[in-house]
Parts: structure tokens; sequence; C-alpha cells
């Protein structure tokens, strides 16, 4: 149920009319009930919803300064909330009990074993779990190439260009894929962030020079594909 005071009217698409509607209405309107996904207040009920069920009726705690985390003091789960996405953390033996009674409130798809979430592949094996968003990096590679047309990339072996192949000139000349390079530093600010900290400072640089970008990123993406290899990616 669409969990707000204020009243939503939607005007129905014809597919959805009931029996006898059409020729008696032009335009029919009916008050929501429920939550449609591209209602601006979805998230919200969804996430006032979800709270309700997570604390009031499975009895979780939420932890301090991290938003949509919550922790069980009797059985040691840890529940993490990424919009629609669950991901359950601790002892096995507590983990179907868990699931069965929050589908009893809630629902959910099949559970399956952790494999992608929130963009990133997770590969598990006997003691660590590797952070592979290979493809995820080839879409930002394909992005850029796109954006500047005919570059070549080549293996070097830092990130960073050399400063002294560049001219003051190079700093005041507006960068060939400005129109693209915010879309492409979102895309590495967020590989970034889940699986190449490694890679912050280079892509920092690249943010401060947003449009003025397309000699450092040559050199960046240069490096990024020998470096997508799932060995050599971060592991917890």
């Amino acid at each position: 149920m669409l969990l707000m005071k204020e009243e939503t009217f939607v005007v129905l698409p014809q597919e959805l009319w009931l029996p006898g509607w059409a020729g008696k209405y032009k335009q029919p309107t009916v008050r929501l009930r429920k939550a449609l996904y591209g209602h601006p207040l979805a998230s919200a009920c969804w996430d006032l919803h979800l709270r309700q069920v997570l604390q009031g009726d499975l009895g979780l705690l939420p932890m301090e300064g991290h938003p949509s985390v919550y922790y069980c003091p009797k059985t040691f789960l840890l529940v993490v909330i990424y919009v629609d996405d669950v991901l359950v953390s601790g002892p096995k033996a507590h983990q179907s009990a868990f699931w069965k009674e929050l589908q009893r409130l809630v629902e959910t798809d099949e559970v399956e074993d952790l494999n992608q979430f929130i963009g990133r592949n997770h590969e598990l094996s006997e003691g660590q779990c590797v952070f592979n968003m290979v493809d995820y990096c080839q879409q930002a590679i394909d992005l850029y190439l796109e954006a500047a047309g005919n570059v070549s990339l080549r293996r070097v072996s830092t990130p960073y260009v050399n400063e002294g192949v560049l001219t003051m000139e190079d700093y005041q000349v507006q960068g060939q894929i400005s129109h693209k390079a915010s879309s492409v530093l979102m895309k590495l600010l967020w590989v970034c962030r889940l699986a190449r900290p490694d890679l912050a400072y280079p892509i920092g640089i690249l943010c401060l020079a947003l449009a003025l970008a397309l000699h450092c990123m040559i050199a960046f993406f240069s490096l990024l594909p020998p470096t997508m290899a799932a060995d050599e990616w971060a592991f917890v």
C-alpha cells in the first residue's frame, strides 16, 4: 500500500480499463492505492515499509552511522538493503529461518547465493571473495572510445600522464570529449568505490580537470584493460 497522507490520483491507460468503460469514459482517473515504481514517493514508502518489517516485526537493530544496514543481536546476522536488494551475512544456521520469516511479510524473489550486488560481481571461494567488475570496466572503456573517436589504447605502467608533454595550451583548450566526460567519470567513480580503490587518486585528478581531460584519459584507459583480470582485483 502507498504509505502517505496525501492522496494520489492517476489516469489509467486503456489496457487497464474495466469491462464496460469503453465508450462510457474518456479519461478514467482513480485513486492510487499501491506504490507504483515511478511514483515520486514510492521509494520513501518502500523504505518505511521495509524498516517497519525489519525493526518492528523481525527485531533487527539499525547500525549507527550505516543507513540501510541492520543487525540481529540474537542470530548475529547482518542485513544490508540496497533499494530492493537484500543481502544477508552471518551464521548459515540462522539464514534460512530469517528468509522464511521475511518472505512471510514481504514478497521476494527466490533466495540465491551472492553473485551480483550493486553492479559488482562477487566470486566466492574458500576464505575469500573477489570483487569482479571486468564487464563494467569494459562498458566504461567502450563509452570513452565512442566519445574519443579514433584513439588507440596502448599498454602503460601508470595511469598518470607525463605532465612534461602538456603545454599551457592543453590546459586552456576545451577537451574533445567534454560532452561525455561526466558520464565516463561517473562510471569510473563507481568502479573505484566498489572494487578499485587504488585508482581513486588518478580518477580524482580527472574529475578536477573535467573539461580538459583528454590527454589524461588516454593514459588512464590504456592502463585499465591489463588490470581488469579477476586475480588482480580487491579481496576481502
